[in-house]
């Protein structure tokens, strides 16, 4: 995020997705901190979202679930190890081995937005490493699921990401900055995406892909 343009703005909003993955530094604690701004924050692991509530974020709210690439709620099942974690089809809460399987709702984005009255948003923040963009009914064997909804379980990350950018009706929502972590060579299909949505490539940053609507100066 270009600091410049944010030292601009007091009492800013923002969404952040992944915050505080894997002892990541949150890309939004410093805006709260020092600017005002408040939001929401989202982590799927429950170890990340323990670490996230340690750092009492006052001014903004927090979730533990996921984004759904899909229009509607969907249900995950996380499998948390050693390596990290990904999405497994839904079981109980459960251990194999050195992994704990435990469940984890996931919501539309444009639904948080409108439940958290974000639908004006200075900046959002997505992290494309998450388990939160795999579709809980694609399995290891690649079968469709279930209701007949197209699944693609070798989809790239990034694609996973344009799916959950998609659910929301752009011309309803007002975002400034939007910061997409990717970490994999298949960003085209995201890039398009943003561009056919009145938003340009501004910088990429260790992965961080930093788009700008085309309205906003920086």
């Amino acid at each position: 995020m270009d600091i410049s343009w944010s030292q601009c703005i007091k009492d800013g909003t923002f969404l952040e997705s992944g915050a505080y993955r894997n002892d990541r530094p949150s890309d939004t604690e410093w805006l709260e901190q020092e600017l005002g701004w408040h939001g929401l924050l989202i982590q799927p692991d429950p170890m990340d979202y323990l670490t996230l509530r340690k750092h009492h974020r006052r001014n903004s709210k927090t979730l533990h679930g996921c984004l759904s690439p899909t229009p509607y709620p969907k249900e995950v099942t996380f499998r948390q190890g050693a390596k990290g974690i990904s999405l497994k089809p839904n079981t109980n809460e459960t251990k194999h081995g050195q992994e704990l399987l435990t469940r984890v709702k996931c919501f539309p984005l444009y639904s948080l937005l409108l439940a958290t009255n974000l639908s004006k948003l200075d900046y959002l923040s997505l992290d494309a490493d998450g388990a939160e963009l795999q579709d809980e009914e694609e399995n290891m064997n690649g079968k469709p699921p279930s209701d007949g909804r197209n699944s693609s379980p070798d989809l790239p990350i990034t694609r996973k990401l344009d799916q959950v950018l998609r659910t929301v009706p752009m011309l309803r929502v007002d975002i400034n900055v939007i910061n997409v972590r990717c970490h994999n060579r298949q960003e085209k299909p995201l890039i398009d995406f943003m561009l056919a949505h009145n938003y340009r490539l501004q910088v990429v940053l260790d992965h961080a892909y930093i788009f700008v609507h085309k309205m906003v100066k920086v």
